[in-house]
């Protein structure tokens, strides 16, 4: 009997000793499986970019667009700009003649074409001077009044190319009475060059109004032929 209560006491002392173990087993794992836990936010802290930070780095200038020049900066040229710095056109680099003439009933419309008859471009910007003169070079009525209607824009003629210039005057009297228009013949036009104080004669046969009240000869900016 001795023997047996000995036996049953270290049975039990052995059980308590076990079931010790497990919940120290248990309570380790659960510490360990904690520590795990709150480690993992900080992990992933560290590795990920603060916010923006993608955005801002995308945001720089590409290698291959960089590498690629705009226009106005070694890029293409913009069309005509080849000779954007050619010179202003010398009277006597030009052949000025009378183009298109078209007479109504009260009105003539015609244009005076510039040739640039030199070997190098040149350039012609605004209105030119005009007006009618007799033989005797005198001055037959007020000289052309500037049409504005048109934009002035400078025109690059390069060797034998030809810009134009609108006019228009009254068809003789042009619906004017004889005493208000004072008829009289004209030899030629006087053409001054835009830019210029060198006068250009081309020969005009038709009859023109001298009166100095009226005010019916237009001229229109020198552009190229449309």
């Amino acid at each position: 009997m001795k023997n047996v209560g000995m036996s049953r006491a270290l049975l039990a002392a052995a059980a308590i000793a076990s079931a010790s173990m497990l919940a120290a087993c248990s309570s380790s794992s659960d510490e360990a499986s904690s520590t795990q836990h709150s480690a993992a936010p900080s992990t992933a802290g560290t590795s990920s970019l603060p916010a923006g930070s993608a955005a801002s780095q995308s945001a720089g200038p590409d290698p291959d667009d960089a590498a690629t020049p705009s226009k106005g900066q070694g890029g293409d040229l913009p069309t005509g700009s080849a000779h954007s710095d050619a010179g202003q056109c010398a009277v006597d680099s030009l052949k000025i003649s009378v183009a298109n003439v078209d007479s109504g009933t009260s009105t003539t419309h015609f244009q005076l074409a510039f040739r640039n008859k030199s070997g190098v471009p040149c350039s012609l910007e605004g209105f030119p001077g005009v007006s009618f003169h007799g033989g005797d070079g005198a001055r037959i009525g007020n000289a052309a009044e500037r049409d504005v209607s048109s934009a002035v824009k400078k025109v690059t003629l390069i060797p034998n190319a030809r810009a134009v210039a609108e006019l228009q005057a009254p068809n003789g009297q042009g619906g004017y009475s004889a005493a208000a228009c004072q008829l009289k013949g004209v030899s030629f036009l006087g053409i001054f060059v835009p830019g210029s104080k060198e006068q250009y004669d081309v020969p005009w046969k038709t009859p023109e109004c001298s009166s100095p009240t009226l005010h019916s000869f237009k001229v229109g900016p020198v552009h190229l032929l449309r």
